[in-house]
């Protein structure tokens, strides 16, 4: 590998490590930055019920704004699953898309479920499952299976 291509490969893990710990960080800075905003509103209500010290009220009111902001980040995650559809409409959308399978993916449909329909096959000697044999087959030799052809 070039020294070129040496850099480019080090500057790319090290942007993806940053990209990995964006969301986190995201998260930390929105929760100190909405509890400077609202804590001169708030601080009355915590004088009222007792809290000592506006250090006491920041920290109080910083984990409020990061426990909702996170519960709302794992209820869209988890439960509503809103960003599922989406990403299934842009794979739909691409023309490029072909169900390329990644260099893994073949090894284990060769190991595994290639010999499984070829086992089905040749117990069910129906249409359907030389079909599935068939495309199975075509899908690990070349990697992809054309739209027309599944």
């Amino acid at each position: 590998m070039t020294s070129k291509g040496k850099f480019k490969k080090f500057i790319m893990l090290h942007v993806w490590r940053i990209q990995q710990g964006q969301g986190v960080l995201a998260l930390l800075f929105v929760s100190f930055s909405l509890t400077g905003i609202f804590f001169p509103y708030i601080k009355p209500f915590f004088i009222d019920i007792g809290l000592v010290g506006p250090i006491v009220g920041l920290a109080v009111l910083f984990c409020i704004i990061f426990l909702l902001l996170f519960s709302l980040g794992l209820a869209y995650d988890t439960r509503l699953e809103l960003w599922r559809p989406r990403n299934e409409v842009l794979m739909e959308r691409n023309p490029y898309t072909t169900y390329k399978l990644l260099p893994w993916e073949v090894s284990v449909n060769r190991e595994l479920w290639l010999p499984m329909t070829k086992a089905l096959d040749d117990y069910f000697k129906s249409e359907s499952s030389s079909r599935a044999n068939d495309i199975i087959t075509k899908w690990c030799v070349d990697g992809y299976v054309k739209e027309g052809e599944r």
